[in-house]
């Protein structure tokens, strides 16, 4: 038993979930957040605070693609699981955890996973301002003394 192997059983007991709630599946969320802190870990508020992520009920296509971007925010070691339903919770949850333990495949998600830099398009990379006009914007220090 490594120090690896060591590191990743005290990262699980540890371990903070990221819910995602697909339509009408807000039994299932409910399920894996009670589930989740009965089992002593947190509910991440961002990916990034996230090791496991949660898609409870079906999305559709235009949810998928937003949980397929929150899952490349996540960072490794990370788990995907999904729910169907109520009766899965337990089980998908004790899934997590072994899948939390398995260090060679966190080691090939690290491996195969894109750069950020490369996931970025040039459109994402930068905000597109457009035709604003800047000019009329203060940069300077502001007296606030007559606001009141």
């Amino acid at each position: 038993m490594g120090v690896r192997s060591a590191i990743a059983r005290l990262a699980v007991r540890h371990a903070h979930v990221l819910v995602v709630e697909a339509p009408g599946g807000w039994c299932i969320r409910a399920g894996v957040e009670r589930a989740a802190l009965e089992r002593g870990w947190g509910l991440a508020l961002s990916p990034a605070d996230a090791d496991v992520l949660a898609v409870c009920g079906t999305p559709g296509t235009d949810l998928d693609e937003a949980i397929e971007q929150v899952w490349q925010q996540l960072p490794g070691p990370r788990v995907r699981i999904d729910v169907h339903a109520r009766d899965e919770v337990a089980s998908r949850l004790e899934q997590a955890h072994h899948l939390l333990l398995d260090t060679e495949q966190h080691q090939s998600d690290a491996h195969d996973r894109p750069a950020a830099s490369e996931s970025l398009s040039d459109e994402d990379a930068g905000m597109d301002h457009g035709n604003m006009d800047h000019s009329e914007m203060d940069h300077g220090n502001t007296d606030h003394s007559e606001m009141d």
